[in-house]
């Protein structure tokens, strides 16, 4: 009986875990590439986009700012961005 009484509780705990998790975002709900742009241009501490590709579930994006392109992939479901490369002019 005690043993039954554990498994209840401990399956009550899961479900209400379960049932608090973050959602998933929605089918189909998924940034443009504007707003994708405005993220990366945030991310590289402004500049400008002068290439935004859009590749599966994220954006790739290049900004420009002061000599430097940053390369940018912005994930296109809830908008984290990383940036994956940098180049810098050496003219």
């Amino acid at each position: 009986m005690k043993l039954f009484s554990v498994i209840a509780v401990t399956a009550a705990v899961c479900a209400a875990q379960i049932a608090t998790a973050a959602p998933a975002p929605k089918q189909g709900k998924h940034l443009t590439a504007q707003q994708a742009s405005a993220i990366a241009v945030k991310r590289a501490g402004g500049g400008r986009v002068t290439d935004i590709d859009r590749k599966r579930g994220y954006y790739e994006v290049d900004v420009y700012r002061k000599g430097v392109k940053y390369e940018i992939r912005v994930n296109a479901a809830n908008g984290r961005a990383v940036i994956t490369d940098t180049d810098r002019d050496d003219d």
